[in-house]
């Protein structure tokens, strides 16, 4: 049962005869997916003066818990390999709306590092784990470069 189970989490993903960048997009994907699930713990859980800092942003309890369950989607399609395409693009729009609203905030450019960061380590795991986005970024640059 268990076997059958891992053949259909990873289908598609031959985990015998993997590359080096492989495993390591496969690690960087691990490290994703816990940090944007760590994230959702956060905003569930709103430790210390986190609900206060996040009021000072504009940002009311139940808002809160709306992004928490939206990073818990991103957390869980990015995980599963056959929805990871889909999970880079939430990813991607959710960070992009953190970076609006520290820009807004006009908070220091330190905290723009790790909604700028994840995404682009998100991608760049999609990269390296899988043959199909290599080809595809690949044929993009060529054909530019030809024009």
């Amino acid at each position: 049962m268990a076997q059958n189970f891992g053949a259909a989490w990873f289908e598609g993903e031959n985990m015998k005869n993997k590359s080096k960048g492989q495993w390591i997009g496969l690690g960087l994907s691990g490290l994703v997916t816990v940090a944007l699930a760590f994230f959702a713990l956060i905003k569930f859980v709103q430790p210390g003066d986190y609900a206060e800092n996040a009021a000072q942003m504009g940002m009311q309890s139940q808002h809160l818990l709306v992004l928490g369950i939206l990073l818990a989607v991103c957390a869980v399609t990015y995980a599963i390999p056959k929805t990871k395409l889909i999970g880079a693009v939430l990813t991607t729009g959710y960070f992009g709306g953190a970076i609006s609203v520290h820009f807004l905030a006009n908070d220091p450019l330190g905290n723009f590092a790790l909604p700028v960061l994840l995404p682009v380590i998100a991608w760049l795991a999609i990269y390296l784990r899988d043959d199909r986005i290599k080809a595809a970024v690949c044929s993009c640059a060529s054909s530019t470069a030809s024009v």
